[in-house]
């Protein structure tokens, strides 16, 4: 049976709508996003693919209202014979920020990138650990609101 998954979570109007990709194929993990999520001043706007199927349906739906996503949070090891990094390899340009998470170790991790030519997304260690994933996406808001910040300057 094949289903969509949407949330949309109005947080606040102040800032505009985050656009978010979360691909899981454990969906109850859905309540785990967005408490994460609701701990910020922003609206997000969730998407959720169990599958990859799902998760290329959400790409090109992205891009054909004429845009990307602000955050993939991607799992590492999915349904079928492709993986978050396959995914991140071919879809990395289809968000601003690509995170991935799993337990594999960081030599692993490391192992399962090397011919990537030392560029790595950033990886939640699971079991994931709320604090750390709100700390993680705070961080990666700062840095993207202080680039376009720096370019709009220059």
């Amino acid at each position: 049976m094949e289903r969509s998954h949407l949330l949309s979570i109005n947080v606040s109007e102040i800032m505009g709508v985050r656009k978010v990709l979360v691909v899981e194929k454990d969906i109850t993990l859905q309540n785990f996003w967005i408490s994460v999520f609701e701990e910020f001043p922003l609206s997000f706007e969730i998407d959720w693919a169990s599958s990859v199927e799902e998760f290329e349906t959400a790409i090109r739906r992205a891009k054909a209202q004429g845009g990307i996503y602000d955050f993939i949070i991607c799992d590492i090891f999915l349904s079928g014979k492709r993986t978050g990094i396959d995914l991140w390899r071919e879809y990395r340009e289809s968000s601003e920020y690509f995170v991935l998470t799993s337990s594999i170790s960081p030599r692993k991790y490391d192992e399962m990138l090397a011919r990537d030519a030392g560029l790595r997304p950033m990886l939640l260690a699971q079991p994931l650990d709320p604090r750390v994933c709100a700390e993680t996406i705070d961080y990666l808001l700062h840095y993207s609101r202080k680039n376009r910040d720096e370019r709009i300057q220059a």
